[in-house]
């Protein structure tokens, strides 16, 4: 009963610090410039991982450009696994509009993000935890090599890949992964127009926007989500309306 009391009481010191912090912070993001690389018109890279729970959200939106956007020249840069299901995707859209052109596929080097946890002794499986205490420890203790299975020759490998293949497109836009490490810190460090694309809900996204510190109280599931993806989100200067006016001619 004591451990359940403190338990309580931490629960609330939490909640009371995060609403302290949340009505200091700035409730809309910085409209700072950012230096950007211009790119080609009409042109789209999307980079993301092979995992279908990663880059289906990706093919999706890829298939949604060619359909409806026919003029734009799109690009998609992934592990090889990728190859066919992107392929079926794009075969599949130009039947749906014939003046559209392929997606245009550029293989990555090196490991999956899959590949890479197994590699580090941790099956894909193994991120579904039991509830409780047992649950949370787990994953605080593998939350880092969740988020970047890399090594650091693997990471600086598939990152320089990267570059070479913006490098060779030039993009108007980059379409990123929020779990493709390597890929986000390239298209960074070379000043890249990006979005990231998310298969994840708007609550997962968004719940540190909310007010009153929700994200700790009425959305506590997203906590470990955000602390650990927030580098990620980084990008809310490159909003949805600036990612249409990308591709406008």
């Amino acid at each position: 009963m004591a451990i359940r009391s403190l338990y309580i009481c931490l629960a609330l010191l939490v909640a009371g610090l995060s609403i302290f912090l949340s009505s200091r912070s700035p409730s809309t993001p910085s409209t700072l410039p950012r230096s950007t690389l211009p790119g080609r018109n009409n042109s789209v890279l999307f980079v993301a991982d092979a995992h279908p729970g990663l880059s289906n959200a990706h093919i999706a939106a890829s298939h949604a450009l060619q359909v409806h956007f026919p003029h734009l020249e799109i690009h998609f840069a992934s592990f090889p696994k990728l190859s066919t299901p992107l392929s079926l995707s794009s075969s599949f859209a130009i039947s749906q509009n014939p003046l559209a052109k392929p997606v245009n596929f550029h293989p990555l080097v090196g490991n999956t993000y899959a590949e890479a946890l197994l590699a580090a002794g941790i099956a894909v499986k193994d991120v579904i935890l039991p509830p409780g205490i047992k649950g949370i420890a787990r994953l605080c203790r593998d939350m880092q090599m969740y988020l970047m299975p890399w090594s650091a020759p693997e990471h600086v490998e598939i990152y320089e890949d990267v570059l070479r293949v913006m490098g060779e497109i030039n993009p108007t836009i980059v379409v990123a992964d929020t779990l493709f490490g390597p890929g986000l810190d390239a298209i960074r460090a070379q000043g890249r127009n990006y979005v990231i694309l998310s298969p994840n809900a708007l609550k997962d996204n968004l719940a540190s926007m909310q007010p009153w510190g929700r994200m700790l109280w009425k959305y506590p599931a997203c906590v470990f989500l955000f602390l650990s993806l927030s580098p990620s989100f980084s990008c809310h200067q490159c909003s949805i309306p600036q990612f249409s006016l990308c591709l406008s001619d």
